[in-house]
């Protein structure tokens, strides 16, 4: 921090000092500062889009998730092509207000739109998606998910979970239990 307090202050108005000062004030989880640092790279630059997209992860840090999601909307918009972890963000902004069905939206967008996702990554979308439908209580389009999630990695404790909690809300109660107890045994919980 304190090379990044003498860059900016010899070079006032280089956008990559402030960006990297924030990032360290980040780093900190001092995220008055990391605002403060960010503010002035927008200051420099309002459209500068890695100072934009810092400014949405103080947003983030600070739970102010509608302001965050304008921010990260915007910047998807202006490079579509170049901000594929920006749906996942925008899917977890949702998520944490509660607004289910826009999540998965967003994870869709993912999956559609970006052809180079591993199966890890599909089988941890797809097993977000279930999660979405659970909270929605829509548990037979989840188990379509999490079935997909399972496919591609069937040794993912936290699927293996989901899905016994959807076959809890079919009440499918034997099979949730099963589900839950092959975690047990497989995954070990601290």
């Amino acid at each position: 921090i304190n090379a990044y307090l003498i860059s900016v202050d010899e070079h006032p108005y280089s956008i990559n000092y402030w960006n990297g000062l924030t990032r360290c004030y980040l780093a900190q989880n001092n995220i008055p500062k990391a605002h403060e640092a960010v503010d002035f790279s927008l200051a420099i630059d309002e459209s500068n889009p890695d100072a934009r997209e810092l400014k949405a992860f103080c947003y983030i840090h600070q739970d102010e998730y509608v302001e965050a999601i304008s921010i990260y909307e915007s910047l998807l918009q202006a490079d579509p092509k170049n901000k594929f972890h920006i749906y996942s963000i925008l899917a977890q902004c949702h998520i944490s207000l509660g607004q289910f069905s826009e999540a998965i939206k967003y994870y869709q967008n993912w999956l559609n739109k970006h052809s180079k996702i591993s199966n890890y990554e599909k089988a941890e979308i797809y097993s977000h998606i279930a999660m979405c439908y659970c909270n929605m209580e829509l548990p037979e389009e989840g188990m379509k998910y999490i079935d997909a999630s399972l496919q591609l990695d069937p040794f993912n404790c936290g699927s293996i979970i989901q899905k016994g909690t959807l076959h809890y809300q079919l009440n499918e109660y034997q099979e949730a239990e099963r589900l839950f107890q092959k975690v047990q045994e497989d995954c070990p919980m601290d």
